[in-house]
């Protein structure tokens, strides 16, 4: 026993001795809370806290957040900051103006389709332009309401990174990054060809307009008949119509985008939780180990709860959005298609919201999928290693729902996939009957006689 304290001491003299003919044999030093680090330390310190800053959530949404701003989604100052710290949310400031003039322009489009719908008789037709513009003025307002708490949800979004174990490869810590940000540009271009393929569609419609001569007009008047019907046309007038217009398309796409990457986001957490009890996976641990790993857990539970309750009106909107206009669609690949433009663009638009819309299910899936992953480790743990804290553990994974949801009603899983499926297949034999009732609609500028300003 004496020869170990005599060790032990002579160990601390020479740990003492060392620090001491360390710090002096230094050229240029720094005193942090008593102690003297080299210059090339603090310099790598702050190089570990900037790549920390870089593999977080909030560095990557970054760039899709500045797109988004320009169509008023989101207005938080400083979204291009390296911290959440520094974001921040105001009143006054022109993004929150800028977005606000956004929203209530969508909604004063909202009021004139519905004013238009029901004004004579209701048109399938009619309706389904009533709810693409309600759904997006809705997503519009939450999304707005959403940026108040955004600071507030990066920053909880940062502390839980923090807590959870170190990325360690090059390819981990960029995982997340080119992960959202090649589902944005995959989206986002999808989008903008279905877009570009709509206008192609609408002007070759209107080539042949007897009642008005020029194409532009025709276009517009026979785009937006809720606006035209009761408001003359001017060229200033039709380009505020048509920004309304792509406003309210983009912020569909996004509100899908959204989801898309908010789930990415959460996932990610999971699944570097698991990565890491994998590498353990059947090997002896102490209690202490799976105790950590509980922490852990329960941190990227608690998130995905918080972020659950703040989006989960979107989510509603995104997948009742989604379900009607792929069943309009289907419904609409009955009829005889008008020209080789139009049935390009349909069946484009078909296609690309089907995958878009099993995109959005399955990235949010994967947060449930992930969650319950450490049942593989349970599974394997040796008999002597068993102790109460796994079986606490094991029982948060096992009886706990870990998942995205609209408002508790359904829980964004991949069971989730073939009930949307079912669902379609019944609103679809509804909508044919209601289809077979549908008249025609009596605005058409190119044809009817009805009054054109």
């Amino acid at each position: 026993m004496k020869i170990k304290k005599q060790f032990c001491a002579k160990a601390n003299v020479f740990k003492r001795k060392k620090k001491v003919h360390i710090s002096s044999a230094l050229p240029v030093a720094v005193k942090v809370r008593g102690w003297r680090f080299d210059d090339n330390v603090k310099n790598l310190q702050q190089k570990a806290a900037t790549e920390s800053l870089d593999e977080s959530f909030h560095n990557a949404i970054k760039p899709v957040l500045v797109i988004a701003q320009f169509f008023g989604i989101l207005p938080v100052v400083n979204i291009t900051a390296k911290h959440p710290q520094a974001l921040k949310f105001t009143w006054k400031s022109i993004r929150f103006i800028y977005a606000l003039f956004v929203t209530i322009s969508c909604g004063l489009m909202s009021i004139l389709t519905c004013y238009w719908t029901f004004n004579k008789h209701v048109e399938f037709g009619k309706m389904v332009q009533l709810e693409f513009y309600m759904v997006n003025f809705l997503s519009f307002i939450c999304l707005l309401v959403l940026a108040k708490s955004w600071p507030e949800l990066m920053m909880l979004f940062h502390e839980v990174e923090k807590k959870l174990p170190p990325l360690r490869t090059k390819s981990e810590k960029q995982n997340l990054r080119i992960r959202i940000r090649s589902t944005a540009v995959i989206i986002l271009t999808l989008s903008l060809i279905e877009h570009l393929l709509s206008l192609v569609s609408a002007v070759a419609l209107v080539f042949d307009c007897p009642r008005i001569n020029n194409t532009m007009k025709a276009y517009y008047v026979k785009s937006f008949p809720q606006i035209f019907n009761y408001f003359p046309y001017s060229v200033a007038f039709s380009i505020y119509i048509k920004f309304i217009h792509v406003t309210s398309t983009f912020i569909w796409t996004f509100t899908d985008l959204f989801i898309m990457m908010i789930s990415c986001g959460l996932s990610e957490k999971f699944k570097l939780i698991n990565e890491r009890m994998l590498e353990e996976k059947g090997k002896f641990n102490p209690p202490e180990y799976y105790s950590d790993y509980r922490r852990y857990y329960r941190s990227a539970c608690d998130l995905v709860a918080i972020i659950d309750d703040k989006i989960s009106i979107i989510t509603i909107l995104s997948v009742s959005n989604n379900l009607f206009f792929i069943c309009v669609q289907l419904l609409n690949s009955m009829e005889r298609m008008t020209s080789f433009y139009h049935s390009a663009y349909f069946w484009f638009s078909l296609i690309y919201l089907i995958i878009r819309t099993l995109a959005v299910s399955l990235y949010s899936a994967e947060i449930n999928d992930e969650s319950k992953r450490p049942v593989e480790v349970f599974r394997a743990i040796p008999k002597e290693s068993w102790c109460l804290e796994i079986r606490r553990f094991s029982e948060e994974v096992n009886f706990d729902v870990v998942a995205l949801s609209g408002k508790k009603f359904f829980f964004l899983t991949r069971s989730l996939v073939l009930s949307v499926a079912g669902t379609i297949i019944t609103y679809e034999l509804v909508l044919i009957q209601f289809k077979t009732n549908d008249n025609i609609s009596d605005y058409d500028p190119c044809w009817s006689n009805v009054t054109i300003f």
